[in-house]
């Protein structure tokens, strides 16, 4: 396992640590991270155990700059059952002295009628003075459906696999449905609300992937086998009235579809997942395509990520991530994560050369953001020159970039930006329109030229803005709006400006 940590727009290597001294047995295959603890699940069994009696977790210090392992769970035939399984098929950190650990093989003994309670069950570890011990388990098919003896027919929890945290309360996905717990005071998981989903997409999945964030849950159906034949993520929402389905996303692209005859073309849409504090849902398709003419069909795979967002006409796709150099079959978007806004995916199969496989990777992506004021006319080239800002919204990170894209090759150009957006059209015979107002600061010191694609690209070293006052830093609570100016010939020589992106700074 390695460690990295976000600076700038980069992850900077920091350690790689191990997770138990019986390494043999040792993969990682989950992790969570928060204030200052991370958490490193193997569903493996141990040499030094019985064979039914698998998975492990080992716990890190990132607050120490020597980030040292500081627990070790692992479980006994007395906590998992008599249904094996394996702890720690997910993982979630609920502040730096508990941890939970799913099992979806968990058995819990029957109820007082003999009727079987279904399996999966969440177990939360507490730190001690010296280890780390079972504080509480949960099992949805009793929280919510009665104890002992749950109503017929109730929404059972089998392969209780899905799991996510966002600080606040804990989302627990099963087959078929999901349940919300709420992580309390006194540091016990209360249950809050189960939601039935949709069992008729039977063997959909439904329930095995799940990601949390405030009043937005995301649920995947990544492997459908009834018509329509489509992989799909569902997207609740929580108002006064419960819980409801808001949206169901698919990829436009179209590589959700399966193969009616089976799963070998499934792209997964929604195998993993990952929500933000801004409410963006990131979507992985470990097989999806990377083109729409693959040759033969279904031979590339490499798998692909979406970005969704949700606007004034409901959700959209913004983006779409791949890795050119990934061709076949590396598993891109088989674990999603948010660093601000900048996009984390992982490719567990992915190669280093034609002869060495499975190596895996890590690909990392700045999402454009700010919001577009007005829009650029159009230049010599028959188009209008658009903006993108990238790097992040927090000021803490010091991480800014403005591109200028689709203007003339070769056509110098300079960003300007001010607190003000308005809107001047064609200043000083200019043919596009200016869209800042006030005082305008202009970069003199990075004028460039665009390259052959049309793109120029300027960096905003330390946040300082040249404003005709002199120097000012941006800071956490400004409204900056940026814009490119750019000459032309149309077919005399002109100007022209790209369009306008105004940000809130955090």
């Amino acid at each position: 396992m390695s460690i990295y940590r976000r600076t700038g727009s980069t992850l900077e290597f920091l350690a790689e640590r191990f997770t138990g001294s019986e390494q043999s047995a040792v993969s990682a295959a989950r992790v969570d991270a928060r204030d200052g603890i991370l958490a490193v699940t193997s569903p493996t069994s141990l040499p030094s155990g019985p064979p039914h009696v698998k998975g492990q977790c080992a716990i890190f210090d990132l607050d120490d700059p020597t980030f040292p392992q500081i627990g070790s769970i692992r479980p006994d035939a007395r906590v998992l059952g008599p249904g094996n399984g394996a702890l720690g098929g997910r993982v979630v950190v609920l502040d730096r002295d508990h941890v939970a650990l799913s099992n979806a093989g968990f058995r819990p003994p029957p109820l007082s009628n003999g009727m079987q309670v279904p399996n999966g069950a969440v177990f939360v570890y507490q730190r001690g003075p010296t280890d780390w011990t079972l504080k509480q388990a949960i099992l949805p098919g009793r929280d919510f459906f009665g104890f002992p003896d749950p109503a017929p027919g109730h929404i059972g929890n089998n392969n209780a696999r899905g799991m996510d945290f966002d600080g606040e309360r804990l989302v627990v996905g099963a087959r078929d449905s999901f349940s919300i717990y709420e992580w309390g005071t006194d540091q016990v998981l209360h249950p809050v609300k189960a939601v039935e989903g949709h069992p008729q997409h039977g063997g959909s999945r439904f329930g095995f992937v799940v990601a949390i964030q405030g009043d937005l849950v995301a649920v995947g159906s990544w492997r459908p086998l009834n018509s329509p034949y489509l992989a799909r993520v569902h997207v609740y929402r929580e108002s006064a009235a419960g819980w409801s389905r808001e949206a169901t996303l698919l990829p436009s692209d179209g590589f959700a579809t399966v193969n009616s005859t089976g799963s070998w073309s499934n792209s997964t849409f929604g195998y993993a997942l990952e929500i933000d504090e801004r409410g963006r849902i990131l979507v992985g398709a470990t097989t999806g395509q990377r083109t729409e003419h693959a040759n033969p069909p279904f031979d590339e795979r490499p798998g692909t990520a979406y970005l969704f967002e949700k606007g004034p006409g409901g959700w959209e796709q913004t983006q779409r991530f791949w890795d050119a150099e990934d061709q076949h079959q590396a598993e891109h978007g088989h674990a999603l994560a948010f660093a601000g806004d900048m996009v984390v995916t992982g490719a567990i199969r992915a190669r280093l050369t034609n002869s060495i496989r499975q190596i895996g990777n890590a690909n990392v992506y700045l999402v454009p953001f700010g919001e577009t004021v007005c829009s650029g006319s159009p230049n010599s080239t028959g188009s209008t020159a658009t903006l993108e800002v990238v790097g992040d919204r927090d000021v803490a990170y010091e991480s800014l970039g403005v591109c200028g894209i689709g203007l003339p090759p070769a056509a110098p150009a300079m960003l300007i930006a001010s607190r003000q957006s308005s809107f001047v059209p064609n200043p000083g015979a200019s043919a596009g329109n200016l869209c800042l107002g006030g005082s305008i600061a202009r970069f003199v010191g990075s004028v460039d030229l665009a390259d052959a694609a049309g793109r120029v690209e300027f960096p905003v070293p330390g946040l300082v803005v040249p404003t005709p006052g002199g120097p000012e830093s941006i800071e956490a609570g400004d409204s900056w709006t940026f814009q490119v100016w750019y000459r032309d010939d149309d077919p005399t020589p002109t100007s022209n400006f790209t369009a306008a992106t105004r940000v809130e700074f955090d």
